[in-house]
């Protein structure tokens, strides 16, 4: 049963998985209010089906549980879309696990439950943005598209995309993953001046662009555009959000 969000248009979904009923119930109405659909279950069994139906975003399910174990539902989730992130919860001490983008120490504080929550949204929504925007310009030459078309700044330190090992895309660039983004956990993200060419009178880019802006904020992440283009283009750009123009003279 997906628990809706409210009455605001929901950020995500989440799949929240804890054996002890009132921790279930309690941090399912403390995500609902800050507009996500989740799904709760105190049944780690109900897993499969649940990631087979579809349309969750993220992970938040307790380490040590009867039955499924949280390590036994990573391994089901990581087997099913490398891209859902997961968030494990625990009153135990914890070790790094590839393909855990967090912990929560029980009892988990409802602030830093709602932050984990929408950051993990956020970063599977990323991924899939920076996966939509390659394909957007996959078709376009090397020449024109000179760089990266997403770039990441990680405190002062500028990271381009192509990541050794990473599934490259036609021009030989890799998009972003949600564990890339797990371990780079961008301060901003900048749009590559061939993404946002022409967006006043495009609609899929502005759709694209919108679902970058819209993971940004649940990242905390600022949203750069380096090259102002035309006045109309610049003028949906900051429509979508873009929080920072850089124009060349």
């Amino acid at each position: 049963m997906v628990v809706s969000g409210g009455k605001r248009a929901p950020r995500g979904t989440v799949l929240l998985i804890d054996d002890e009923p009132l921790i279930l119930h309690a941090y399912s109405r403390a995500l609902m209010r800050t507009s996500l659909n989740v799904i709760p279950t105190g049944d780690s069994q109900e897993v499969p089906a649940l990631l087979d139906r579809g349309g969750i975003d993220a992970v938040l399910c307790d380490l040590s549980m009867p039955g499924l174990d949280g390590l036994d539902v990573l391994a089901l989730v990581r087997a099913h879309d490398v891209d859902l992130p997961v968030v494990l919860m625990t009153g135990g001490p914890t070790t790094a696990v590839p393909g855990v983008v967090g912990y929560l120490h029980k009892p988990v504080d409802i602030d830093v439950l709602r932050a984990s929550a929408a950051d993990a949204v956020g970063l599977r929504k990323l991924a899939l943005a920076s996966r939509a925007a390659h394909e957007l310009v996959g078709g376009e030459t090397l020449a024109e598209v000179s760089g990266p078309i997403l770039s990441i700044t990680t405190g002062t330190v500028a990271t381009k995309l192509l990541i050794a090992g990473r599934v490259l895309d036609g021009l030989g660039r890799a998009a972003l993953t949600v564990a890339d983004l797990a371990e780079l956990r961008p301060d901003v993200v900048r749009l590559h001046p061939a993404l946002c060419r022409g967006i006043a009178g495009d609609a899929r880019r502005r759709e694209v662009i919108g679902w970058i802006a819209a993971a940004c904020e649940m990242i905390l992440a600022d949203l750069v555009a380096p090259l102002a283009p035309s006045p109309d283009d610049e003028a949906a750009l900051r429509a979508m959000g873009v929080d920072l123009m850089q124009r060349v003279a």
